[in-house]
């Protein structure tokens, strides 16, 4: 049920004390995120089947022009906000002006940041898709500029939310803007077919249901916000009070390396929209054909690439403030725990997420796809399934570094990685027997020397290392698992059906997490402050004393 809370903010459930820990805000994180993915797939099914992939093609390139705009504006502050507020609170767990100081600091600047970006993309619309190499894409571009806005302010109060241990509001906000989203643009879009709109304006159209969904959720944060009631502190346990100027400072020199580096992760997808299309019309593809394979490239591969993030981003958002606050009390101890644990499921997530997605790729995608469009996905993400273990190592291990005041690392590793997807991306893309392939090779490429950079200087200055064999062993519990349920299929009559694929993936998932028990690659540790496992194992070790 939802009411104004007077302790806890307006419109989200109540939030208990053990929501606040890292257990817990991973948990509605990654509720939150699971719900918002799905939302997301389900939003792509009807409108990849309402334009087709040429269609797909317009409004992907608009909008991951808007995701570059506002990975290299916005994303450096949230983090950044975070970090001061849990270290407000760690230090001085009433320092309500502080942490609120920081956050109206913050939005100053992403006001400006993302108004500034709002108005590149409207006043140069037809220039940067021109630019990019795809004319048709200019009215999606356009339509899109208002979220950088929305998305930039949502973004600062998040972070706000985060820094404090309150995952709830980011999770609710992520739900409403993925439902308008759903709902605005798959309607819009149809309306505007149904009126004899051409495929780039009914792309457009789509598009205005995402700028909706932002604006939506930026009106539920800051009445979150309003509602926000807490004891005004009247003691600061002998600590001057930091004035605006030095939050200013502080902020900046935290968010500026994260923001960097948020800018060298999204050159990635730069990268695949400013020549994936162009060196395949020069192997001597048309540009129609171009922008379909680059198409479903963007609207089958690559979102099932990133479909494990739904775990493993809750896990990257949440270990932050925990990792500052360990370091802020002095706990070195406490945070090198967390940061062994946050690597050790990232691999246990994305291991057998990336063996599902390569060998069964065609089945899961035809679950949610036109046979046609899956068939001819399914290699690209198979090249890509491998990238899916770096991309998790990377994302978890940069955000501990990010924690501990190291964020420049993750800019040489992604920098590094970079380079390699540009060199080699761009030959095998021209060479006509790889093509779009070539693109898949060099993404896979960039995460693995992004999280080898990552990792290594991670381990330095660490007393207990995470080992490379411990990283990798879930390789073991996933292909047995899978193999098991391969072997089940036997036994159906129908080999190929929908039913077949659903229940290959159920018993596969059951027998992972008892497999990775037994070899080792789920450790107790890791589980056991989950509540129903908690009560399992302190009923187990009881039994055992008795």
């Amino acid at each position: 049920m939802m009411y104004i809370n007077p302790e806890g903010g307006a419109f989200v459930l109540k939030e208990k004390d053990a929501s606040r820990s890292l257990l817990g805000g991973v948990l509605i994180l990654g509720a939150g995120n699971l719900a918002v993915k799905l939302i997301g797939l389900f939003f792509k099914i009807p409108l990849s089947r309402q334009l087709g992939d040429l269609g797909m093609g317009y409004f992907n390139t608009g909008y991951t022009v808007y995701s570059w705009l506002f990975l290299v504006g916005c994303t450096g502050f949230p983090v950044a906000v975070s970090m001061l507020v849990s270290e407000a609170i760690a230090t001085e767990k009433d320092d309500r002006n502080g942490a609120r100081r920081v956050l109206f600091t913050s939005l100053l600047f992403l006001f400006v940041i993302g108004g500034a970006g709002c108005l590149l993309l409207l006043l140069f619309a037809d220039r940067i898709a021109l630019r990019i190499g795809n004319p048709g894409s200019a009215a999606a571009i356009a339509s899109i500029a208002p979220a950088v806005l929305f998305c930039s302010l949502s973004g600062g109060i998040r972070g706000y939310f985060q820094g404090k241990k309150r995952m709830g509001p980011t999770a609710v906000s992520q739900l409403i803007e993925a439902v308008l989203k759903l709902a605005l643009g798959i309607g819009f879009a149809r309306r505007a077919l149904v009126m004899g709109y051409a495929l780039p304006y009914a792309a457009a159209a789509a598009i205005r249901g995402v700028t909706v969904g932002c604006a939506a959720s930026s009106v539920f944060l800051f009445f979150e916000l309003l509602f926000e009631r807490e004891r005004v502190p009247i003691k600061y346990k002998g600590r001057k009070r930091e004035q605006s100027g030095g939050v200013s400072r502080r902020l900046f020199r935290l968010a500026m390396p994260v923001t960097f580096s948020a800018f060298v992760t999204s050159v990635t997808g730069l990268i695949d929209l400013l020549f994936v299309m162009k060196r395949l019309v020069a192997s001597g593809m048309t540009v129609d054909g171009a922008t379909a394979l680059f198409g479903n490239y963007t609207t089958l591969a690559v979102p099932f690439f990133n479909l494990p993030g739904i775990l493993i981003s809750p896990i990257a958002t949440g270990v932050v403030p925990y990792v500052s606050g360990d370091l802020a009390r002095g706990d070195g101890v406490e945070a090198d725990k967390r940061c062994r644990s946050a690597l050790r499921f990232a691999a246990v997530v994305s291991i057998p997420a990336a063996i599902a997605l390569g060998v069964f790729g065609e089945r899961i995608l035809s679950l949610f796809f036109l046979p046609g469009s899956a068939a001819l996905a399914a290699p690209t993400l198979a090249v890509l399934s491998p990238g899916i273990v770096f991309l998790a190592l990377t994302t978890v291990s940069s955000s501990i570094l990010q924690a501990r005041g190291r964020a420049w690392i993750t800019v040489v590793a992604m920098l590094l990685g970079s380079a390699v997807k540009v060199a080699g991306g761009y030959y095998l893309i021209g060479v006509p027997r790889v093509g779009i392939y070539g693109a898949a090779i060099g993404t896979v490429l960039c995460y693995a020397v992004a999280a080898s950079v990552d990792l290594i200087a991670l381990s330095v200055g660490q007393k207990k290392r995470l080992g490379v064999g411990e990283v990798f062993r879930p390789i073991l519990p996933a292909a047995l698992s899978f193999s098991l349920g391969f072997l089940l299929l036997t036994m159906v009559p129908d080999r190929t059906s929908a039913f077949s694929t659903l229940l290959l993936l159920s018993v596969s998932g059951a027998l992972y997490l008892p497999l990775s028990f037994l070899f080792g690659s789920v450790k107790r540790e890791d589980v056991g402050s989950i509540p129903f496992l908690k009560w399992f194992f302190d009923r187990k070790s009881l039994k055992r004393t008795e």
